[in-house]
């Protein structure tokens, strides 16, 4: 990743921490015996006789089965409606699933797990994660208490490796990670879009990405899981990297959700894209989420960045959860001399 920022001011926040965290470093290497972390996968159960979905992206619930697309969204193109002529035999989405590879899919799932973060924030928060050695990428309403100087940027902590153990005592894991923010915090950011309540009304354009790209007091990315561990070999955090172009996503993809629902340990839902708006700005999907999920990344089946996630349908159940397309956010980052990659 490179960035060219302009200065910014800075803005103010207040963390309301949850747990104990350590400082920075002292931790447990992942490689040594321990009990595994868990991520815990949040279940949809469906009555296929009873299923609904979205129609558009009107909010209006429809008995007509979206049917998958085999047209690619491109960055820079418009996108595709969901189709909704009468389906074929429900299975047949199913086969056009991609099959994945246990081994791999875990190796860069435990991967994944140490890039993603808490951002801790007195009366807000959200999801975050990394994009570079000492950057963090997220929704810009995350982060709104700190630009309207609501809170101060000193108290905010990244929470990472904020995980549950899969089994054993909680003194015997790997404890959180806690990076405060740079001074100027702020690199990038793009507001929401007034449509993004509202659908029906109007596509949001593609500068209103309600993105945000934070800067770290330490480049976590560029030390071990365990910085203290004294191994030479010692396993790399690292980041998420951003493909360009990002990989193509179409109706009827499998897409993973890593996320801090409510301020919680680390969850993984599962789901499949759904629909688009006209204008390709954003896409919606069926994995489930909740508030303190925004700025979640969504990957495809490879565990390949592909949106960031910003938004859920309000209802309970939830009939939606929304993204904002990686190709639109890397589009309008350049347009400011800004190159996630």
């Amino acid at each position: 990743m490179r960035v060219h920022p302009a200065p910014v001011s800075d803005g103010h926040v207040l963390t309301g921490q949850r747990g104990q965290a350590t400082p920075l470093g002292q931790r447990h290497h992942r490689h040594q015996a321990r009990p595994r972390h868990e991520i815990r996968v949040i279940e949809r159960h469906v009555d296929l006789g009873n299923l609904m979905q979205q129609s558009h992206l009107t909010g209006a619930p429809s008995d007509q089965v979206m049917e998958a697309s085999a047209t690619p969204i491109v960055p820079g193109q418009g996108a595709p409606f969901a189709s909704t002529r009468r389906p074929r035999a429900l299975f047949m989405r199913w086969i056009e699933a991609k099959s994945i590879d246990p081994a791999a899919f875990y190796e860069r799932l435990h991967l994944l797990e140490s890039q993603v973060c808490w951002i801790s924030i007195a009366g807000g928060g959200g999801t975050g994660f990394l994009v570079g050695p000492d950057l963090v990428l997220t929704n810009q309403h995350v982060i709104d208490r700190l630009a309207k100087g609501l809170a101060r940027w000193q108290d905010v902590r990244c929470r990472f490796d904020y995980c549950e153990p899969a089994s054993g005592s909680p003194l015997t894991y790997i404890r959180p990670t806690d990076v405060g923010l740079a001074h100027p915090w702020l690199i990038d950011s793009r507001p929401p879009s007034r449509y993004d309540r509202h659908p029906q009304l109007g596509d949001a354009a593609p500068e209103e990405t309600d993105s945000a790209l934070i800067r770290l007091a330490d480049p976590i990315g560029d030390f071990p899981v365990r910085v203290d561990s004294g191994d030479p070999g010692a396993e790399l955090r690292k980041w998420i990297t951003a493909s360009s172009p990002p990989p193509p996503l179409a109706v009827g993809n499998q897409v993973f959700l890593l996320q801090h629902p409510e301020g919680k340990p680390l969850r993984l839902t599962i789901g499949t894209v759904t629909e688009f708006n006209e204008a390709g700005t954003r896409v919606r999907y069926d994995a489930n989420s909740l508030g303190g999920a925004s700025g979640s990344p969504l990957f495809d089946a490879d565990l390949q960045l592909v949106a960031l996630h910003h938004a859920h349908d309000l209802a309970r159940p939830p009939r939606w959860n929304e993204a904002i397309p990686l190709g639109v956010i890397q589009a309008a980052s350049r347009a400011h001399d800004v190159i996630l990659h």
